[in-house]
């Protein structure tokens, strides 16, 4: 992710990171964004743990929340 958003930056668009939060501990979330030096997510999820279909299934609700809201280049 780290390569995409610096292209992003480098180009000036507009763009927002979307963290589903799957990930909730120290080695396997925050370290990432400080270590790439990346901005905080506009959102965060925060799925947590369960099931592989429940997680997923919180985290494509949350997207499409989110995408509808935000409606990027114009999707509906």
């Amino acid at each position: 992710m780290a390569p995409v958003l610096r292209a992003l930056e480098k180009q000036g668009a507009d763009y927002f990171i979307l963290h589903t939060g799957q990930h909730y501990s120290q080695s396997l979330d925050s370290v990432f964004f400080q270590e790439l030096e990346l901005p905080q997510p506009k959102y965060n999820l925060e799925v947590g743990s369960g099931t592989h279909g429940a997680a997923t299934g919180r985290m494509l609700i949350g997207i499409e929340k989110i995408l509808l809201d935000e409606n990027p280049i114009g999707c509906s």
